[in-house]
């Protein structure tokens, strides 16, 4: 049996797809993940999570996770941008 992690946050770069010894793929990416409290100064404050996907036996699974989370964070910069105009409308 596995442990099962679920991590929410936000990816901090571009994630960076790789080919190892006999041409396996590996991609790496950090998330930041916001803590569910706030510090002393009444902030809150991110953890930031390295993490390494190795899929011996499906290649393609490797470069659909890097493709997937490259346009998760175009999409999320879309919405960010948005939901900046409509603040400025508000305003």
């Amino acid at each position: 049996m596995l442990n099962r992690t679920v991590l929410v946050g936000r990816l901090t770069r571009d994630p960076d797809l790789r080919y190892v010894g006999d041409g396996k793929p590996v991609v790496s990416f950090t998330i930041a993940v916001n803590r569910t409290f706030k510090n002393q100064n009444g902030e809150t404050e991110a953890d930031f999570i390295n993490c390494v996907a190795w899929l011996q036996h499906a290649q393609e699974e490797v470069i659909d996770l890097a493709v997937y989370l490259e346009a998760a964070i175009q999409k999320f910069d879309e919405l960010e941008k948005k939901f900046d105009e409509l603040e400025r409308e508000k305003a």
